[in-house]
């Protein structure tokens, strides 16, 4: 069985489960238990991962929320320039590994969450999206799920999925994987 890693922020952690259910008979699917949070913690944490789980054959991952949250309601916690380098290390340290790498675009935020603006999240996917094409590294468009659907697929804390979107999100993700296995 191939396996495959899944690292991400609290979205991954949402549907992480749903696609180790639909993946498990298939691929051994592994994950770290924690938050990967933002793409600078990615990056400092990633060789411990890799050591603990071995190498993967897959590795589906993202950043982004975390580094284009407001916490002090002024700037995003990472610059979008800083984001960009910090990813670009981590996708040669992915690749590094001989594992096939998918980058997963941020979901958006529910629109009146004060702490993200959808149009940095997208400013931030896009410089992600760039990354990944200077590095031959494919993207799961998860954006786009969302997008237009936040209502129905973001829950009461204007950020996380709910079960539904849980379901959507998880089966782009199990769709996209299934076809590498």
């Amino acid at each position: 069985m191939k396996k495959i890693l899944l690292l991400g922020d609290s979205i991954r952690m949402n549907y992480a489960p749903y696609v180790y259910r639909k993946l498990c008979d298939k691929a051994q699917v592994v994950t770290p238990e924690e938050n990967c949070r933002f793409a600078k913690y990615t990056l400092h944490e990633l060789p411990a991962w890799l050591k603990t789980f071995g190498t993967p054959d897959i590795v589906h991952w993202n950043n982004g929320l975390w580094d284009a949250h407001h916490f002090d309601g002024v700037a995003p916690l990472t610059p979008v320039a800083d984001y960009a380098k910090e990813l670009e290390r981590i996708a040669r340290l992915l690749k590094a590994t001989g594992a096939t790498v998918i980058f997963a675009t941020s979901t958006p935020a529910r629109p009146e969450n004060p702490e993200w603006d959808n149009g940095e999240i997208q400013e931030y996917n896009r410089a992600a999206v760039t990354v990944m094409e200077r590095n031959g590294i494919a993207v799961n468009p998860l954006y786009g799920v969302v997008a237009g659907h936040e209502g129905e697929y973001i829950c009461d804390d204007l950020i996380h999925l709910n079960r539904e979107g849980i379901q959507k999100v998880g089966q782009a993700v199990v769709d996209l994987l299934s076809n590498l296995l």
